[in-house]
């Protein structure tokens, strides 16, 4: 789709391969900050449905001041650090979900246990991928990430949900598509 000015109603999808995980595509490897795992590997691990979804780009910045001709007028911002937090929300249980809320090992497809705090943080590559209601891509990231739960996670007459918050590290081959 061409890239134009529109307005949108986006649906959010997210899935997460984590740090150290096992891949087939596009040849056999590990996940880690060097190997990205291709799209199509099965091993990813979907956060099921995302309710919601955000970007929030930040930096910090340095004023550059100078006399004109006598009063300093600003010349000059210098940014000196980014910064990309994605955060949504997943509305269904799953493994992505048991290892963040309960920081263990990762969680296998058939388990029925789990160590809490026994797991590094999670880290891995994190896609995220937005569609307007035609079903159009938006736009589809593969970023490496930090992964966290951010908020309550609130169990009760209400369907659970975990809030996410990804902050995407600095890597060459973090991607995107519009």
């Amino acid at each position: 789709m061409a890239l134009s000015n529109r307005s949108v109603i986006a649906g959010v999808q997210a899935k997460f391969f984590r740090k150290g995980a096992a891949f087939t595509l596009p040849s056999a490897g590990t996940a880690s900050e060097t190997s990205l795992p291709g799209s199509g590997d099965t091993a990813w691990v979907s956060f099921g449905a995302v309710s919601v979804g955000s970007l929030t780009p930040s930096q910090e910045e340095v004023k550059i001041f100078a006399p004109n001709p006598g009063r300093k007028r600003l010349k000059k911002v210098l940014t000196t650090k980014d910064e990309l937090t994605i955060k949504f929300t997943s509305q269904e249980i799953g493994r992505n979900e048991f290892q963040a809320l309960f920081k263990s090992a990762p969680v296998a497809n058939a388990a029925t246990t789990l160590t809490p705090f026994a797991g590094d943080p999670m880290e891995g590559w994190l896609s995220f991928t937005a569609k307007d209601t035609d079903d159009d891509l938006i736009f589809d990231i593969t970023v490496y990430v930090h992964l966290r739960i951010s908020g309550d996670v609130a169990l009760g007459d209400d369907a659970a949900t975990f809030e996410f918050e990804a902050l995407v590290l600095d890597n060459a081959l973090n991607v995107g598509n519009l």
